[in-house]
């Protein structure tokens, strides 16, 4: 929260990028959308369970989608 107060933006205007459970944790207790970075099926079954907005495999895939929407 305190870097959302700095940069005077509301947590709807930021997403917290992860790659780690407790990256996806600080989102939510931060009220900002999570995206979490995975690199491989393990990882990526660790990070659902934490019940991010969204998955990618790398920051490539992630980057492609942001610039799109």
């Amino acid at each position: 929260m305190r870097a959302l107060d700095t940069m005077a933006l509301s947590p709807q205007s930021a997403v917290y990028v992860g790659d780690a459970p407790a990256d996806i944790q600080a989102a939510k207790n931060a009220r900002v959308s999570s995206i979490a970075i995975a690199r491989g099926p393990i990882q990526a079954e660790r990070l659902r369970v934490e019940n991010p907005d969204y998955v990618f495999g790398g920051l490539d895939e992630m980057t492609d989608f942001l610039v799109a929407r």
